[in-house]
């Protein structure tokens, strides 16, 4: 909050960082300078201040917080979490890196993850793939992670959503994520991210493309009708 005291920020003096203490409780400090020292004063989050001694005997000093490591921010939960604060196993998967391979379905953006198991479906929807975190971890039943999209629980088939569509999945492997969603939470939470549009950008159009063929192996010679039934 504005105007609260920061609790072991370093002070020291810049040319001689042996010479140095942490702020107390209250934020205050006491330190041998002199005139012409110039004092640094630092803390993890914050942006330092650097600022010269004169005459004066007490001095107040107020620190921001720096703004591009507060941005860096990983989705966990319905929102998002600092990095620096964050203590869950998350894998992170940019599907802009693997865009080339032309992925057909979502299963096929997370095979490969460390700790996820992706199973096969043979069937033309290929949407029945098992998915499992850290193996099976429940007897009896097929636990399945949770998925969210965009900060709702997600209930609907993995078909429903198009690959090209996702801008980013994180994936939640530890037992951290069960305190944020609860008992669905139990095998783990895939959290999907959608494309949307940014403040202060020009509206863009981009086009996705692709062609494949496909080709019989083998064709089988058999009767037909008239010479099935004269057999």
């Amino acid at each position: 909050e504005l105007g609260d005291p920061l609790i072991g920020a370093t002070v020291k003096v810049k040319s001689d960082p042996n010479n140095g203490v942490m702020t107390d409780i209250n934020g205050q400090f006491a330190l041998n300078v002199s005139k012409g020292d110039v004092l640094q004063v630092s803390y993890i989050g914050y942006v330092t201040v650097e600022l010269p001694i004169t005459d004066q005997n007490n001095i107040k000093i107020e620190m921001k917080e720096d703004s591009q490591i507060l941005d860096e921010v990983v989705v966990v939960g319905y929102g998002t979490m600092r990095k620096k604060d964050l203590t869950g196993s998350v894998v992170q998967i940019n599907p802009e890196k693997i865009a080339d391979t032309n992925p057909g379905s979502v299963q096929d953006l997370l095979r490969g993850t460390a700790g996820l198991q992706i199973g096969y479906d043979a069937s033309a929807k290929g949407q029945s793939a098992s998915i499992q975190l850290r193996g099976q971890n429940s007897l009896g039943t097929n636990a399945s992670p949770m998925i969210v999209l965009d900060g709702m629980a997600f209930y609907g088939e993995l078909s429903e959503i198009n690959p090209d569509d996702i801008a980013q999945i994180d994936v939640l492997k530890d037992a951290s994520s069960a305190a944020i969603y609860g008992a669905k939470a139990a095998a783990g939470v895939i959290i999907i991210t959608t494309k949307k549009g940014k403040n202060g950008q020009a509206p863009s159009v981009s086009y996705n493309g692709s062609v494949s063929f496909s080709k019989t192996q083998k064709r089988y010679d058999v009767l037909n009708g008239d010479e099935y039934r004269a057999y």
